[in-house]
């Protein structure tokens, strides 16, 4: 009996939850066509993309950080483009060593302007988790939204949004006295990341009438 209830208070204190789910979690991801490009943002810009309607802050976080080094009217004109199709254009350059061949000419001159230390700088502010070809299996962080962009030249860019949603291991700790619930919510397992498996079908862009 005195052994039961020990059980019974280690799991409580410790965080159920945590035990038995941890404060991470594999998530797998497939892109078709299997040569597009796959990249999980998390942190402020993840959740900023997964929620659209903050993407606006993230927009002023990359012009201002841009600002030292890029003229207005290439600020604007990287507005105008949209935040989320300069930064998959961005991680793309930085992680294959080329522009992808569908960027327009004036895009392409404006990354060329843009000196490498503020490229890092800004790769390191976006908060990329992943990035791959194809197919992903990726082990995130409990307790964040992630943002997944699938990107394909001559295809639409998709964003997909991986968040959490309510553990039922938490639930043990709520009828003990809710005593490992704290910890828990610190280490974020007390959610579980949905979807667990995240498949992507990019649209060909229609290829406007000669």
């Amino acid at each position: 009996m005195h052994r039961i209830l020990a059980l019974v208070l280690i799991l409580g204190v410790s965080g159920c939850a945590t035990i038995f789910s941890g404060s991470s979690q594999k998530v797998s991801i497939r892109v078709t066509p299997e040569d597009s490009t796959i990249i999980v943002l998390g942190g402020a810009t993840g959740a900023a993309l997964a929620k659209i309607g903050k993407v606006a802050y993230i927009q002023r976080r990359i012009l201002e950080l841009l600002s030292p080094a890029v003229s207005a009217e290439d600020r604007e004109f990287i507005a105008a483009v949209g935040i989320e199709r300069f930064l998959t254009t961005l991680i793309l350059e930085m992680k294959t060593g080329r522009v992808p061949t569908d960027t327009t000419q004036q895009l392409a001159e404006i990354y060329a302007r843009i000196p490498r230390p503020v490229k890092e700088k800004i790769i390191g502010t976006i908060g990329l988790e992943a990035f791959g070809v194809g197919k992903l299996d990726v082990v995130l962080d409990r307790g964040e939204i992630y943002a997944v962009i699938g990107w394909r030249t001559g295809s639409d860019l998709k964003i997909r949004s991986i968040d959490g949603s309510f553990n039922w291991a938490t639930l043990w700790n709520i009828l003990n006295l809710g005593l490992g619930v704290p910890i828990d919510l610190y280490t974020g397992a007390w959610l579980k990341l949905a979807p667990a498996k995240l498949e992507l079908t990019l649209t060909p862009i229609p290829q406007a009438a000669p």
